[in-house]
């Protein structure tokens, strides 16, 4: 073949994968492979084109690897959407005001305090009640004694629970909250800065976690 003749029909082959879908690709190209590693297909065609057979194998994998890349990446960007979507609010701890510590009871028993100060947004188009808080990370074997889950009034400074007072946030707005959680018991780790994880639940029983080093406050006690 003339090269001449020859830059044409690659061209030409060029032109034609360029329009197949991904999946046509795909197969192609799975079945170039198969072709090149069982025997039986290899041995039925001349030495000369197996190489031929090889670089035809090798350049549709290519071609089906540059043409994944564009559903791959719309994929990812729609699972994040999808991810954005579920997240109905947020909890954005404040700097500096989130603390803890453990105090000795007069029974001899243990008590973990943490406290957390943050700016809750609500991220729906309905009123946001928080209603309930738990500690996930560090394990404290025990039962919440006391949890004080407040709000800011969205028309007023003062602070009040949903189900007391009635407080929420509006939809589409951030006012600041605070929780107090009492845990009978104690974290292997009794003094120092603390990284917790709390697991926050709303009216509607979604739920959403917050992360947060909490400062020491007290004295270092043992178990």
């Amino acid at each position: 073949m003339e090269p001449v003749a020859s830059a044409s029909a690659w061209s030409k082959i060029g032109a034609t994968l360029k329009d197949w879908p991904l999946w046509l690709l795909a197969g192609a190209a799975t079945s170039a492979t198969v072709f090149v590693l069982v025997p039986e297909f290899r041995g039925s065609v001349k030495p000369a084109t197996l190489p031929l057979i090889y670089f035809g194998s090798i350049a549709l994998w290519v071609l089906t690897a540059f043409r994944s890349i564009g559903p791959a990446l719309d994929a990812i960007q729609g699972h994040r959407r999808w991810r954005e979507a579920r997240i109905r609010f947020v909890l954005s701890p404040i700097p500096d005001q989130c603390a803890w510590g453990v105090t000795k009871q007069d029974d001899g028993t243990l008590v973990t305090q943490l406290t957390l100060r943050f700016m809750a947004r609500n991220r729906t188009e309905e009123p946001l009640y928080l209603v309930k808080a738990d500690v996930v990370r560090p394990k404290i074997k025990g039962e919440i004694l006391t949890t004080l889950l407040a709000l800011q009034a969205p028309n007023s400074p003062m602070h009040g629970t949903a189900h007391v007072s009635g407080h929420y946030v509006p939809a589409g707005a951030t006012l600041p909250g605070s929780l107090t959680l009492l845990v009978r018991g104690a974290p292997k780790q009794m003094s120092g800065a603390l990284d917790a994880t709390l697991d926050f639940t709303d009216g509607d029983s979604h739920r959403e976690r917050v992360r947060s080093s909490f400062r020491f406050i007290g004295v270092p006690l043992a178990h």
